[in-house]
């Protein structure tokens, strides 16, 4: 410690003896302070999992440190990453200072694994490879940044505390009704967004406005709680996601979201509070044309009823938040159009598509059109890239059921996917999911023999029609060693006693798609 005095008095030299006793006697004493809090002092000391010895977490020979303990302190880091042979395992509670996960898995079995500052997590997983036992992960801070999917999920039960912040970043955090990443009360999030959320549930404990960092893993749809009738700091809310449409009717007539829905539930049924649901037209949340005519609706395990409620934002991204807490039986929560003026949007009630001999049909059915442009459908044969194959025209208004259907006959041997979208009036669009069928049989269906051969192959056609048909025989390289033939009848022999002994395919091609047949040349 260093102190500096630069100050200018002037005293008589029994003052300035004065002074220069008190101050010896000042400094003395700050000194032995100083020094007596520093010797009483921790430092934390880092800890690295190696698992060279085993999956015991308090066996020493298992990290790597600079400490003197013989397992890791309240006070000190640990840092979990991939590639150890051994994953760590807990066999008492155990509580660090910070811990820094960026791969493997940590199994917290029936204990507890409590991080009095910061949880960093990267990568890896949590666990609890107990049979019936409950483990927990307790944090003050959370930070989530990875970039892949992360996961509490487990056999057994995991409960993820949160204390004070969990900080979204990037990734995905997974958990389900089992495993469950819950907020104390006065406990925050933030920072979440389309690239970093959690898909599952989240619970949350207290009394304290709160909005949920939910989605689908694929984008975030957050759901908010706030206005408790009760200050209890000890109930909580649970609150989930689903990219669904709602089964059921809105209570009075009009439309709820066909696209998408929450689960809520209560610690106690008699704790009501307002409720905030956020919305994006375009990404996920369906046709909203008119935003004077949006209300939260709440399902009560028979239908769903409207609750009166004030919009933030416009009719494309914003969030509506119930004027009043709502009481009742609540099972589920979606955004409503009580007169109808939103289409939210065109619901399917049936989408399929099945092989009919060597054809695919897809078939799909409406119910209750809104200013419905057309469909368009759409083949790949790799799921990535898209053509279109169909473009067929709604019926723009419609309260009956509507059928349609499309033959595809241009079928390739393997698996074919079609996307099908719906387009309204307003040049809004709709994808639905994609739908594939296997098509493993050729239709052309051939015939080599003898196989092997010692030079004349004779090759036998099962179609009815050989227009547009060739052969081509192929080396093991997949080179051309005989030109093109075009046979001219259900069978044709063909000679290959000039080639070379070795493998060869015959590979036959009718324009829409190909069989391939193995042969050995003695």
């Amino acid at each position: 410690v260093k102190l500096i005095f630069n100050t200018k008095v002037f005293y008589t030299k029994s003052q300035n003896d004065n002074y220069t006793n008190t101050m010896r006697s000042f400094i003395k004493t700050l000194t032995l302070t100083i020094a007596l809090a520093c010797s009483s002092m921790t430092y934390a000391v880092r800890w690295t999992w190696t698992g060279a010895t085993s999956n015991n977490y308090d066996t020493k020979s298992n990290w790597t440190t600079t400490s003197a303990s013989s397992r890791p302190q309240n006070g000190d880091e640990i840092f979990i990453n991939a590639g150890a042979p051994n994953q760590p395992r807990l066999s008492a509670n155990r509580t660090v200072r910070t811990m820094t996960i960026t791969g493997g898995s940590f199994d917290i079995r029936t204990s507890n694994i409590t991080i009095n500052d910061t949880l960093y997590f990267f990568g890896g997983s949590f666990t609890n490879s107990q049979n019936n036992s409950s483990g927990d992960i307790n944090a003050d801070v959370v930070i989530l940044n990875t970039v892949s999917t992360v996961s509490i999920i487990s056999p057994e039960a995991i409960n993820f505390y949160v204390y004070s912040n969990m900080r979204f970043i990037n990734g995905i955090l997974q958990t389900d009704a089992s495993n469950l990443l819950i907020f104390a009360n006065d406990a925050t999030a933030s920072g979440f967004s389309d690239a970093s959320h959690v898909d599952g549930p989240v619970r949350k404990a207290g009394n304290d406005a709160f909005t949920y960092p939910i989605g689908n893993g694929t984008f975030m749809a957050p759901i908010g709680i706030s206005d408790f009738s009760s200050n209890s700091t000890t109930q909580h809310h649970t609150a989930e996601y689903s990219y669904t449409a709602p089964s059921g009717t809105l209570n009075g007539g009009g439309n709820i979201s066909q696209k998408e829905q929450w689960s809520m539930s209560r610690s106690a049924n008699n704790r009501t509070s307002r409720y905030t649901v956020f919305f994006n037209q375009h990404q996920r949340s369906g046709g909203i044309t008119d935003s004077t005519d949006l209300d939260v609706a709440v399902f009560n395990g028979t239908t769903w009823n409207p609750i009166s409620s004030t919009l933030s934002g416009n009719r494309t991204v914003g969030s509506l938040t119930t004027d009043t807490r709502v009481a009742g039986t609540l099972q589920g929560i979606t955004i409503a159009s009580p007169l109808g003026l939103n289409p939210l949007p065109v619901k399917l009630i049936n989408y399929n598509a099945e092989l009919i001999q060597s054809a695919s049909k897809i078939s799909w059915s409406t119910i209750g059109e809104f200013n419905n442009d057309y469909f368009n459908l759409e083949k790949s044969t790799d799921g990535i890239n898209w053509t279109s194959i169909a473009t067929i025209d709604g019926k723009l208004s419609s309260d009956n059921v509507i059928n349609y259907e499309y033959i595809d006959s241009k079928l390739v041997h393997g698996v074919q996917f079609y996307r099908l979208s719906q387009t309204d009036i307003n040049g809004e669009t709709e994808t639905f999911n994609v739908l594939s069928i296997d098509f493993n049989q050729s239709p052309i269906q051939i015939n080599a023999y003898p196989n092997p051969t010692n030079g004349l192959l004779n090759i036998e056609f099962k179609q009815e029609t050989l227009e547009n048909t060739s052969i081509k025989v192929l080396n093991s390289m997949s080179q051309l060693v005989l030109e093109p033939i075009q046979p001219e009848n259900g069978h044709i022999t063909l000679d290959l006693t000039s080639l070379d002994a070795g493998i060869y395919f015959i590979q036959v091609n009718n324009g829409l798609t190909s069989e391939t047949i193995r042969i050995v040349k003695n």
